[in-house]
């Protein structure tokens, strides 16, 4: 089973792609620039986890487990789904709760763009002047 491949553009203006395959209980990513050669990692094997238990996993649940939390982490790190769309930027909200104030930042690239604050059914929306970082 391969899940979706996705794409990036690289710093030179190359597109990066990158897929994982599951096998069995065991996955390994394949990566590269589409018209490049393709780099293909070792198979890594999964082990059943809390055997026994009634939260048990076998090794094929755990290969697929791990697999879809690194394709989620590529995603979270700039990666696309389809290969149009790797010009466009992503953001993202952060949001916590903070003395009876739920405050969201909206972020592009590790930068904060706007801080909304609901306060007592009040609404706050400002966006920053200066670039505030994350990082």
């Amino acid at each position: 089973m391969k899940l979706d491949t996705l794409y990036k553009k690289t710093t030179i203006g190359k597109t990066q792609t990158w897929t994982i395959e599951i096998v069995d209980d065991k996955y390994r990513t394949i990566s590269g620039q589409s018209d490049g050669k393709k780099i293909t990692n070792k198979w890594t094997i999964c082990q059943p986890k809390n055997v026994g238990k009634k939260n048990a996993t076998t090794g094929e649940t755990q290969a697929i487990k791990q697999a879809e939390a690194k394709h989620k982490k590529k995603l979270e790190s700039g990666y696309h789904y389809d290969v149009e769309n790797i010009d466009k930027k992503r953001c993202r909200n952060l949001g916590h709760r903070k003395g009876g104030r739920l405050i969201v930042l909206v972020v592009e690239n590790h930068l904060v763009l706007t801080t909304v604050v609901l306060f007592q059914n009040v609404l706050i929306v400002s966006p920053c002047h200066r670039k505030s970082s994350l990082r």
